[in-house]
């Protein structure tokens, strides 16, 4: 399924990788098309995964957008999980 720009509502899902139990901070970090970089506020779906739900704005821009996973678990344990490739389409393609 294609994601378009300004689209609302999507839940979007990263695998992190390590088990969650105890998890005191969830976001995505995202790189925008144009290189700007922002945070998204994430929760837990399941033992491993977190996920988002855009909101208005998110996805204003068409083109490619890298997210990675965070989490923390305290102050002495911080992890950036791989990059992914979200694609965001414009209308009509």
């Amino acid at each position: 399924m294609k994601i378009y720009k300004e689209d609302v509502g999507v839940e979007i899902r990263l695998d992190t990788g390590q088990n969650l139990t105890g998890a005191t901070a969830m976001k995505i970090k995202v790189q925008k098309p144009d290189g700007t970089e922002t945070e998204w506020a994430a929760q837990q779906y399941n033992s491993t995964t977190i996920y988002y739900v855009t909101a208005s704005g998110d996805l204003a821009a068409s083109g490619d957008y890298v997210l990675q996973s965070y989490v923390e678990w305290g102050e002495n344990s911080k992890h950036t999980g791989e990059s992914m490739i979200l694609k965001i389409y414009d209308l009509f393609e």
